[in-house]
């Protein structure tokens, strides 16, 4: 999130419920997929949802204009 505020993309943050310790390929994983969305949008309010039930992890990025370029899956 450090480097998208840096390029004046503010994010916010909200976690629903508690989505434990994952393991760190997991944490690798999801912080580039969430990093490659974030270096494609203009400089807008972003806000990046995390929710947690259980095992299940979900992550919603919302945002109110077009990302400027298909981020790779």
């Amino acid at each position: 999130m450090h480097g998208a505020r840096t390029r004046g993309l503010p994010v916010e943050v909200q976690v629903v419920g508690d989505p434990g310790r994952p393991m760190w390929e997991v944490v690798g994983a999801t912080l580039a997929a969430v990093e490659g969305v974030m270096n494609t949008l203009p400089p807008h309010p972003v806000t990046l949802t995390v929710l947690a039930s259980g095992d299940e992890v979900e992550l919603y990025v919302t945002f109110d204009r077009p990302p400027r370029a298909t981020p790779e899956p």
